[in-house]
């Protein structure tokens, strides 16, 4: 058969050729219109570092010193902390909640603040995200984090972290993470020393970027209490238990929630699962907007394809009824006939599909494909993701294009053929 399918293309290269460069320049196109397309899907759908579903953060709120209910006595340090406490309680003792945990200064995935910091490591730069957390206050068992080097979460709930913090691993170049140690300053521009007391994997700050690398540094809730302003970036987050129904669940909490999250100055702002927190960054963001502007090129450029591609091999399928014809009257069989007419198809994509990528590599070696730097270590190095090694990437994104072009031709083939393939020899040759 695939000598068969060779000798027929040879004897047709003439009136294939057209079609040839027609795929050609298709496979250039779809090559620009889907690489960014497919590096940003794959970068949604990587692993947030940790376990999103049942998890929720309430957003606390101070009244302004304006306000009639805003109390001065009340804005302390030591009530502020106390407050925080108290409502952390109430949090943690309410029905099918598993566990509750404080996030300090706002900061951590897919909120609206960002801090970054930077280290030497071997007289190179090294750029990571910082959290901040109270040690011993469920924070891990909450976030339920990639667990790495043997240390679950139980385990760093339980730990100190006096002078230590946790850090996504690996983070340096050549150097192992756990157990390092590097100096920097505290919140007064005193002189620290911290080490590295336990890892996690990269953490998702952003759904359209990949995990970045973060440090989770030990606070205190009288620490962070100082002052009316800073309770506004202490946010409490919760998890509510394996099995519970989530809708019936937020139908009573939210209501509790709102009457009896309350004390002192503060009361609560909003309560949002960290799926929806994800999906609101990436509308401030705009990159909902841009992904919903690809999608619709994309999806008229398909159209265009299976109607433009398609029809064509539709076309010249059904003008080879000649031909079938006399297949047929020597035995030929439909689903014999059909796979031919597949098989040629399937070489011709082939074919233009490579010398389409091909040309289109002089290009990206130049160029480059879709890549996010930002993400480099200290070393230059993106993490390792197929599409952030450009022959993999490129490969991959050849193969997923080859694909598509395949499914194009194979409908344009496949529906005629099957038709053709099934009528009389002599009806197909009456007309010739």
């Amino acid at each position: 058969m695939i000598q068969f399918i060779l000798k027929n293309l040879w004897n047709r290269k003439g009136r294939y050729a057209w079609l040839v460069i027609e795929l050609v320049i298709v496979t250039i196109i779809c090559w620009k219109l889907f690489d960014p397309v497919i590096y940003n899907t794959y970068n949604e759908h990587i692993p947030a570092g940790f376990n999103m579903d049942r998890l929720y953060r309430i957003q606390l709120m101070s009244y302004p010193d304006i306000s009639s209910r805003y109390h001065a006595e009340e804005s302390t340090p030591e009530n502020n902390a106390a407050h925080i406490r108290r409502l952390m309680n109430k949090l943690r003792n309410y029905p099918d909640i598993a566990s509750a945990t404080y996030l300090f200064k706002n900061l951590g995935p897919f909120s609206t603040s960002s801090w970054k910091n930077y280290s030497d490591v071997d007289s190179t730069e090294q750029s990571y995200m910082v959290m901040f957390f109270e040690p011993k206050s469920d924070f891990f068992k909450t976030f339920q984090f990639e667990e790495i080097d043997g240390q679950s979460n139980e385990k760093l709930d339980q730990m100190d972290f006096n002078h230590g913090v946790v850090m996504s691993s690996p983070a340096f170049p050549k150097t192992p993470t756990l157990g390092y140690t590097f100096d920097d300053e505290d919140d007064d521009g005193n002189p620290v020393t911290w080490k590295v007391l336990a890892t996690i994997k990269r953490i998702k700050m952003y759904s359209e970027y990949q995990p970045f690398l973060v440090q989770i540094a030990p606070t205190t809730v009288e620490k962070e209490s100082a002052s009316q302003e800073l309770l506004e970036t202490i946010n409490l987050n919760f998890r509510i238990r394996e099995g519970v129904d989530e809708n019936a669940f937020l139908q009573e909490f939210i209501p509790w929630a709102k009457k009896e999250l309350r004390s002192g100055n503060l009361f609560v702002k909003d309560i949002s699962s960290y799926h929806h927190l994800a999906d609101r960054i990436a509308d401030l963001t705009g990159v909902n907007n841009t992904r919903r502007v690809n999608s619709i090129i994309c999806i008229f450029f398909l159209i265009c394809l299976i109607l433009g591609v398609s029809g064509t091999f539709w076309m010249q399928t059904k003008s080879r009824r000649e031909e079938i014809g006399v297949l047929k009257s020597f035995g030929g069989t439909p689903s014999y006939i059909t796979r031919i007419l597949l098989g040629e198809g399937i070489t011709l994509t082939t074919i233009a599909t490579f010398i389409g990528c091909l040309l289109y590599l002089q290009y990206a070696l130049k160029e480059g494909v879709t890549m996010d730097s930002y993400h480099a270590d200290a070393t230059g190095n993106l993490p390792i993701y197929w599409v952030n090694v450009f022959w993999k990437h490129f490969l991959g994104v050849s193969a997923i294009v080859w694909a598509i072009l395949l499914v194009v031709v194979s409908i344009g083939i496949y529906i005629p053929a099957r038709k053709i393939s099934r009528i009389q020899a002599v009806d197909a040759l009456r007309d010739e």
